[in-house]
């Protein structure tokens, strides 16, 4: 009791804190005022009472509107605790709505800091909630972001998974939330009581340059913000200076050329003290000066990275304050942000920092890089990127800059044609999109204006579209140019069949490479598969196994027998890096859907298998798809080892299938729905007589676990179940128990038999 604060120092205390959580006070430091408060109080007392509820209404505003990060999570959770506990001893408390909706608030916020640093176990725990207990993922491998979703996927519905789902939803706002400096909080004077045993609270602070047009003699830039603390009030003298001296050792023209503007912070009613956002200042400046002079090259800081230091004039990058280094780690730990960029001199320092957080949250990720002068963060492709827009856009927007100054001369008439070719022409000359159109193939950019006529012959045209198939083309940057380079299926005779793939780069005389789709497969019980001749069903271009070039994938179906081919191929020469044999065409095209939630993400494609006369799905790892599908009997592959599959799924047949059959009941349609983390599958079952009214589908909706969520039917199905009905072919029309079973009947592969359940073969360990 001796420890006990006064009557008097207690209702002081208390005052202040009101002000605290009406005032212009962070949230962050808001809650850390709260939470001494409490420590104070005595929380099963009944004075505590009447505290808390008047605090309650303030205190759950604070806590909904709280950005969590720069705030430690065990003290969020301990706050929470702390209430939890006065609202268990007092009646009156307990029923006291605003009370549990701060402690929820308080509760997912810490859940999302220790998310940040990808430890799940304290993320559940912290929620107390029902369910939590049961979820278990390990010492699993991947980005704590990853390991989060795979405490989703283990979720079942209810609370539990609403609030993870809410934390990953805030990840995602802002994950991209602009460029962000790291700052110390320190709590106003007038808030202060004396009691705080830490007055450093960590936070990010988001900040942007923008500039307004021409200046005279210097750069007249002025941040939104007081600088506190300071001798010099100036924010941004020092890094514009150094930023501007850069801008004109490598742009000779834009020497001179100054500008006006300001420095605009998030939170402008808060002061900013120190210098540390001075790197943040030099990056963003140079950035904006290079867009608003219009130059061909364009430079912007990483969404992923933090920017912490000061900037001389002549580009050194000068240190931060020891006492707010290691606040600074801490806050960019538990946050959505995986790279931070500090002084060069104090890298080692913040590794000791980051290094024993790490000790205690061993799946964390914060790459630290040192930077010692302005120029090399320009050259650190991790901090920075860089691009250069193509010639003919760059033209256009200087020529339309000057219209005014150009109008007045003799070559008017010449500069506007130019300017109109320039504008309305196909700048742009990166493809966005392939149509197989009359006799042609139309490559087109983003704004629709056609890039390249490539003359492919009607008979292949018209075959594309009544397959109804996938357009095979594909676009990939192989060379390092500032477009991509084309792939597309071709003829190689008269007949209608894409039996040759070839690469180009757009607008150019010369093929990259040509590849005739001819390769060998062996079926020993099958010797009339001896044509080596195989016809492109789909493409797709992109760098699936993350390392940091693209691969080339084809889809290729036999003609006129069964197999078909998954290849991986090299962009650069068409050489096939890895193939996929399966025993039946595959023809739902390439989707790729992260169904394990981790790097990288899979494959999918659909079909009909011969050796088991029903639809399959196969998922397969991008760096491991070599091998063979299931087969047995007489489409027994020959000494191709199986594939390592992710997973492998038949489907069943409905009693439509079975009374009216299609001869080939097949996976024609595969549409990920990334948004509810599931796939559907549409399967062809059962014949319609009238081709025009389309295929009687099946709809089963997979989770990224592959159990299915939901089976449906189109209304092709449902008129021609009816129609059969009626004429006593089917005893009734399918319906929600059919359905059901439907579900519960598909089969997985085991690598050697079936199951009624999902078997996903976890990836290899490296």
């Amino acid at each position: 009791m001796a420890n006990s604060p006064l009557p008097f120092d207690l209702e002081t205390r208390y005052r202040r804190l009101l002000d605290a959580l009406t005032g212009p006070v962070s949230g962050r430091w808001a809650l850390r005022h709260v939470d001494g408060f409490l420590a104070q109080l005595g929380l099963e007392t009944p004075k505590a009472e009447s505290y808390l509820l008047s605090l309650a209404e303030p205190l759950a505003e604070q806590a909904a509107e709280l950005d969590p990060v720069g705030a430690l999570p065990e003290r969020l959770t301990g706050l929470a605790d702390r209430l939890r506990t006065a609202r268990n001893a007092r009646p009156v408390l307990q029923k006291c709505e605003a009370l549990r909706q701060a402690e929820q608030h308080l509760r997912r916020r810490a859940g999302l800091l220790y998310g940040y640093a990808g430890a799940i176990t304290r993320v559940l725990k912290c929620l107390h909630l029902p369910g939590a207990s049961g979820i278990k993922i390990g010492d699993t491998a991947g980005t704590p972001q990853a390991r989060l979703r795979k405490a989703l996927k283990c979720a079942e519905k209810g609370p539990l998974r609403a609030e993870i789902e809410w934390m990953l939803d805030r990840w995602d706002r802002t994950v991209d939330g602009g460029t962000c400096v790291l700052v110390v909080e320190r709590l106003p004077s007038w808030a202060r009581t004396g009691h705080e045993d830490d007055l450093h609270v960590g936070a990010l602070r988001q900040l942007t340059v923008q500039l307004y047009g021409p200046a005279e003699a210097e750069d007249q830039i002025r941040a939104d913000v007081a600088n506190q603390g300071a001798e010099d009030p100036s924010l941004t003298d020092g890094p514009v200076a150094a930023a501007r001296r850069l801008l004109a050792d490598r742009f000779a023209r834009l020497k001179d050329q100054y500008v006006k503007g300001r420095v605009a912070f998030n939170r402008a009613e808060l002061s900013h003290g120190g210098r540390s956002a001075g790197l943040a200042i030099s990056a963003l400046f140079y950035g904006a000066v290079l867009r608003h002079a219009r130059c061909r090259v364009r430079v912007h800081v990483r969404p992923e990275v933090l920017l912490t230091g000061g900037v001389a004039a002549d580009g050194t990058v000068r240190p931060v304050s020891e006492g707010g280094l290691p606040v600074k780690v801490r806050t960019a730990f538990f946050s959505p942000k995986a790279r931070l960029a500090v002084p060069d001199a104090q890298l080692d320092a913040a590794q000791l920092t980051r290094d024993a957080l790490l000790e205690e949250f061993s799946h964390g990720q914060l790459d630290l890089v040192g930077v010692e002068r302005l120029d090399g963060l320009f050259y650190d492709r991790r901090l920075t990127e860089q691009r250069r827009i193509g010639w003919g856009r760059h033209a256009s927007r200087r020529l339309w800059g000057r219209r005014k100054e150009v109008a007045a001369g003799a070559l008017v008439l010449g500069l506007l044609v130019v300017i109109g070719a320039l504008l309305y022409g196909p700048f742009d000359r990166d493809p966005a999109l392939a149509l197989f159109q009359g006799s042609t193939l139309l490559v087109e950019n983003k704004s629709g204006r056609t890039l390249e006529e490539i003359e492919v012959g009607r008979g292949l045209v018209r075959r594309v579209e009544e397959e109804k198939a996938e357009s095979p083309a594909a676009f990939a940057d192989v060379v390092g140019s500032e477009a991509r380079e084309l792939f597309w299926g071709a003829s190689s005779g008269e007949e209608a069949r894409m039996d040759v793939l070839r690469a180009k780069a757009v607008g150019a005389d010369t093929l990259l490479w040509e590849r005739p789709l001819r390769f060998d497969v062996d079926f020993p019980n099958n010797p009339e598969v001896s044509s080596p001749n195989f016809g492109i069903a789909d493409l797709a271009a992109e760098d699936l196994n993350r390392d940091g070039r693209p691969e080339l994938y084809a889809l290729a179906n036999h003609r006129p027998y069964f197999p078909s081919l998954l290849l991986q191929l090299h962009p650069t020469d068409g050489t096939v890096h890895q193939r996929y044999l399966h025993p039946g065409h595959l023809r739902s095209g390439i989707e790729v859907v992260d169904v394990d939630d981790g790097p990288p993400p899979e494959l999918i494609v659909g079909g009909h298998s011969n050796a088991f006369n029903d639809p399959v799905l196969a998922v397969l790892r991008p760096t491991d798809l070599g091998g063979h599908a299931p087969t047995h009997g007489e489409y027994v592959a020959g000494s191709l080892e199986p594939a390592p599959h992710v997973a492998y799924l038949r489907f069943p047949s409905t009693a439509l299938q079975k009374q009216w059959p299609t001869r080939y009941p097949m996976v024609f349609q595969i549409r990920p729905a990334p948004v509810i983390e599931a796939v559907e599958i549409v399967t062809q079952d059962g014949r319609s007589p009238d081709e025009s009214a389309g295929r009687p589908r099946v709809i089963t909706t997979l989770g990224y676990d592959l159990r299915p969520r939901s089976v449906g039917t189109g209304g092709t199905y449902d008129r021609l179940a009816d129609s059969l009905a009626q004429r006593g072919v089917l005893e009734a029309v399918p319906g929600l128990e059919d359905l059901r079973e439907y579900g519960e009947e598909i089969q997985y592969w085991t690598g050697s038999g079936w199951s009624s359940g999902p078997t996903l073969v976890p990836a290899p360990e490296n």
